[in-house]
């Protein structure tokens, strides 16, 4: 009786694992963590199987998970991709031939993943532009600033913005820590000690205190939930890494979820250091936060929506 109930027990926490830890599922595979965010991944993979010769199919994980199965001749994969943040995925990956654990196949797979990051983006040329911007998104410039950091040994920089004239700062969470010091530039090359005093990894999403009080701040209030497809925006950059401080773009895609997180699709520059830029419409209002691109593209990228920060700042209000 007493073996029977610990049988019992041992099946239960097995569950759990697999639950919890997609990489238990997957037996003999073999894990890697990259820095791409999970769908740009998922993408990637799939590419390489394709063109193997394979046929590939997905099934959703529990919390966002993804697994991808492909199959050609007597060759299984299985594949598990989930979050470590907003723009690292971890990945496990295991291969059958007739049926036995192939280990050493999967170093194709990572060599196919690393040669895709190593390759050179195409967009290390910034390109100008002479669309006229409205009045109401140059009057913004003031509210951009520069963020610099030193996490792990590693120069970041990201752009923000100033949302409360008492001294808060909005960017993203990515490389950053919970009260981290940082450098933050004003638009005047002032610069200022700051310090995370709130992070969210998930939503990808930074609250900065500078300490001082400051002239400019852009308008929580009058900010946008909802754009329309074909809808031109304005991104705001840092202009201390770029020739330019605003890129325009349009939105070219619906809604795409990465997990339980929405990001609005679109066809905008988005270069290093723009991350945390506050993006704007016509009008002037606050639409959403750059938050990335799809690599080796000038073009594709990606913005966390203005709900999404309205929840953020509500959570545990400051």
């Amino acid at each position: 009786m007493i073996c029977k109930q610990i049988k019992i027990a041992l099946l239960f926490l097995a569950s759990c694992l697999w639950f919890y830890f997609p990489v238990f599922a997957a037996g003999q595979g073999e894990s890697r963590l990259y820095d791409l965010p999970i769908i740009e991944l998922k993408d990637v993979v799939e590419d390489w199987f394709l063109q193997s010769g394979f046929q590939v199919s997905f099934e959703p994980i529990e919390r966002g998970e993804l697994e991808i199965y492909a199959e050609k001749g007597y060759e299984e994969w299985r594949i598990v991709l989930w979050h470590h943040s907003s723009l690292a995925t971890w990945i496990n990956a295991g291969c059958t031939v007739n049926g036995q654990s192939y280990n050493g196949r999967a170093e194709h797979l990572w060599k196919h993943i690393s040669s895709y990051i190593k390759e050179p983006s195409g967009d290390t040329k910034i390109k100008s532009s002479h669309l006229t911007l409205p009045d109401s998104v140059l009057q913004k410039i003031d509210t951009v600033v520069c963020i610099y950091a030193d996490t792990d040994g590693r120069d970041i920089q990201l752009s923000g913005f100033i949302i409360d004239v008492g001294g808060l700062i909005i960017c993203t969470a990515h490389d950053l820590k919970p009260l981290q010091t940082i450098t933050v530039v004003l638009n005047d090359r002032k610069e200022l000690p700051g310090r995370v005093v709130k992070i969210d990894h998930h939503m990808d999403l930074s609250l900065i205190d500078v300490g001082v009080r400051l002239e400019n701040a852009v308008p929580l209030t009058k900010g946008r939930n909802m754009l329309q497809m074909g809808e031109r925006l304005y991104a705001a950059v840092c202009p201390l890494v770029l020739s330019k401080t605003f890129y325009p773009g349009i939105i070219d895609g619906p809604p795409r979820r990465v997990g339980d997180q929405v990001l609005w699709q679109v066809n905008m520059p988005v270069y290093h250091g723009s991350s945390g830029s506050p993006v704007f419409d016509d009008n002037g209002r606050l639409v959403g936060i750059v938050k990335g691109k799809y690599r080796h593209t000038e073009n594709i990228g990606f913005i966390i929506p203005f709900e999404t920060l309205m929840t953020f700042i509500k959570d545990g209000q400051h």
